[in-house]
């Protein structure tokens, strides 16, 4: 059971109870669990006495990918029009979602049981980028180069957009102590955040009076503003471990 100065780490269990559930169920297709994924959260308690703590949580999730696509190569092409030779566009793309909490736990209870309740807060943020690398160079002599989205005199290099969260929760659960120092928690939380939504900003190229010249525009009106509140905002099932 918990003691002054216990520092527990948890990971949510969701996964481990869903694959379990596959297998009595004898589902097709079940994946073991894996720590990939926007919804694996680590979690931290600091115990400052027995029925006390201060609890932090943590979620950094990145994903990415790289698309090729294949062009005529312009420079070749424009003296043999039967040329076969190419150049490669390189797309790379990248998606992130993070959040990190701060909480103050109370708990009460008796032998493996123990209730808890508190509250804290939460910021999340996060966005996407695309990276454009084009095979055939834009210039005076070609100003609209052949590229994997057209011959287009104005192209685009790279476009990003961006979030920022902020927002406060209760919750209140349970935990049983399997173990020892091993135990199974679920809770439910209250919660509201703030969130902003950036205007995505798109990095472009073409030509001018024969100079290749680069410019930034807002694409869209994707800027905007929102106030929520949900009664699952801190809601999971855990498996911690107590030192």
């Amino acid at each position: 059971l918990p003691e002054k100065g216990d520092i527990a780490l948890g990971i949510q269990a969701n996964q481990f109870l869903q694959y379990a559930g596959n297998i009595f169920g004898k589902a097709n297709n079940n994946n073991s669990p894996s720590f990939t994924g926007y919804n694996n959260t680590i979690f931290l308690k600091k115990f400052i006495d027995q029925n006390t703590a201060i609890r932090a949580n943590i979620s950094l999730n990145r994903f990415g990918d790289t698309r090729i696509y294949y062009d005529v190569q312009d420079d070749k092409a424009v003296n043999d029009p039967l040329n076969t030779e190419q150049v490669q566009d390189v797309v790379e793309s990248a998606s992130y979602s993070n959040s990190i909490g701060l909480a103050l736990e109370k708990r009460r209870g008796y032998g493996r049981l123990q209730g808890f309740y508190g509250a804290g807060i939460t910021v999340g943020f996060g966005g996407n980028t695309n990276n454009m690398n084009y095979g055939n160079l834009m210039s005076d002599a070609n100003p609209a180069p052949s590229s994997y989205n057209g011959n287009r005199s104005t192209r685009t290099i790279k476009n990003a957009d961006s979030y920022l969260a902020v927002g406060g929760n209760a919750f209140v659960g349970v935990e049983y102590f399997v173990a020892r120092k091993i135990s199974l928690q679920g809770e439910i939380g209250w919660g509201l955040s703030y969130n902003w939504q950036n205007d995505a900003t798109t990095l472009q190229e073409t030509m001018q009076n024969g100079e290749l010249v680069e410019f930034t525009r807002n694409t869209g009106d994707d800027e905007f503003r929102s106030f929520d509140y949900s009664n699952n905002a801190s809601s999971n099932i855990g498996v911690f471990f107590h030192f």
